[in-house]
């Protein structure tokens, strides 16, 4: 198992260095720093590592209009892209796109439905809840890739520590996270994103969340595989 640690270990800590991204991208409006990381090199990288070359390549490409604008305009992008934000996931605007699971899987367009208690209660098993709870829906997507977020920090640690154990069911409840729910709902905010023409950042960003999402699900299937494999023999 020992030539297998390396490669693990740098795939763990690319998936907690993203999700983190994606967080920060979702939480709040961005800054010049967010945007600087979003378009710099160690993202590139990470991408091509979870990606593959070609797609990270094309994502590189499609970032490179913010990438050129902030070298001649920085405060001009930022303003923009602030506005962006507001329009489409804070509103009241004709353009908001609603940031909450519940509205795409309930059919009702409501929040606090039973697919919100049913995120709430897996916030609540590893002793987390949100800032602004019970009054915000729990599965904004801001929370929902803060989960993400701690439990991809929680397996890199396991893994570094030998627990494997946890770490199998840190990987396992993961998986079932993106496949169960993220999954179900986030190509349909990300398509509504689509629509808005003027935008370029956001739904820029949340294709590729999608894209991250659905590789993720695939490579924690690998890591899960191959542990199995190995505590085998």
């Amino acid at each position: 198992m020992e030539n297998l640690v390396k490669p693990t270990i740098v795939c763990l800590s690319g998936r907690y260095y993203i999700y983190r991204l994606l967080h920060r991208v979702f939480s709040g409006a961005p800054d010049i720093s967010m945007l600087k990381v979003i378009t710099g090199k160690h993202t590139d990288e990470v991408l091509e590592l979870l990606l593959g070359k070609e797609s990270a390549r094309n994502v590189y490409l499609s970032l490179e209009p913010i990438r050129a604008a902030l070298s001649a305009n920085a405060e001009g992008i930022l303003l923009a892209l602030s506005d962006e934000y507001t329009s489409l996931l804070i509103g009241p605007s004709d353009d908001f796109v609603p940031p909450w699971a519940s509205v795409y899987n309930g059919g009702d367009r409501t929040l606090f439905q039973e697919s919100t208690l049913q995120v709430r209660r897996k916030y609540f098993q590893h002793h987390l809840q949100s800032v602004n709870y019970p009054h915000e829906a729990d599965d904004h997507i801001a929370l929902e890739l803060d989960f993400m977020t701690v439990l991809s920090r929680l397996s890199l640690d396991c893994f570094e520590q030998q627990r494997m154990t946890q770490f199998k069911e840190l990987i396992d409840e993961q998986r079932s996270f993106l496949t169960q729910h993220m999954l179900t709902w986030l190509p349909a905010f990300s398509e509504k994103l689509q629509s808005s023409g003027r935008c370029v950042l956001y739904p820029l960003i949340a294709a590729l969340t999608c894209q991250i999402l659905c590789a993720d699900s695939a490579l924690l299937r690998e890591i899960a595989g191959t542990q199995a494999k190995y505590a085998q023999e």
